[in-house]
């Protein structure tokens, strides 16, 4: 078993999701279980790490959840939108570890491509700044595009095409003392990045074997209770 905490960005309203669900989307229920279970279980099945939700949007309903659940979860709450980058810089008090694992909280990665992720990111952390998981894919202009030419950008794709691009799956490694130098700021995961400018040798991708979900909209909710058993 690993031992990286792991952060869960769970803040945002889930506004595209608002015409079905109004609670954090975190709590949508895919297949028999709200979602967190399914993610809350994966994490704890490959790591002893903290997992730190950050919620934001009806984090009292997260928070009453997990009590009722039992969860051994830390809350990062934010006290006004911050963003998932603004998130995470708020979370930084809570995590320990000197790299920490850090996942977007409405996206489902096999169980087997967690775990290979965290067996290959810990072979290689020591060299990299940052190690991102993504899927060789067409342009989808629901991912963003993984640049590490010169240093890392995640950019968003306007449009669909039939050209291979490095489509970002949310997850990543981060080495935790990059963050230091950087003030809080309500920004996007995206943004932080750019705004470390990690050159391109401090950046690895780690390539999934298998597909990823996410439930950010209505339609990509209702794909996701049709597959959310993927092994």
């Amino acid at each position: 078993m690993y031992s990286n905490d792991v952060v869960i960005l769970c803040g945002g309203q889930g506004s595209r999701l608002r015409p079905v669900f109004s609670d954090p989307k975190i709590l949508f229920p895919v297949g028999d279980e709200p979602f967190l279970i399914k993610l809350y279980n994966q994490f704890r099945t490959i790591t002893s790490g903290n997992i730190i939700l950050c919620t934001g949007y009806k984090s009292e309903k997260v928070e009453a959840f997990c009590d009722v659940n039992g969860l051994d979860v830390i809350i990062s709450k934010e006290q006004s939108p911050a963003g998932t980058g603004g998130a995470i810089l708020t979370a930084l008090c809570h995590i320990k570890t000197d790299y920490f694992v850090c996942v977007n909280g409405d996206t489902l990665i096999s169980q087997a491509d967690m775990i290979a992720f965290f067996k290959n990111s810990t072979m290689i952390k020591a060299k990299k700044n940052i190690i991102l998981a993504c899927k060789a894919s067409h342009r989808n202009e629901r991912y963003g595009h993984v640049d590490t030419s010169p240093f890392l950008r995640i950019k968003k794709i306007d449009e669909q095409g039939s050209a291979i691009i490095d489509a970002f799956s949310g997850l990543s490694l981060i080495k935790r003392e990059i963050l230091k130098c950087l003030t809080f700021d309500n920004v996007s995961f995206e943004k932080l990045i750019l705004k470390l400018r990690i050159p391109h040798d401090k950046v690895s991708k780690i390539y999934l074997k298998s597909e990823f979900y996410d439930y950010g909209t209505v339609n990509a909710a209702r794909s996701l209770n049709e597959k959310f058993n993927i092994t």
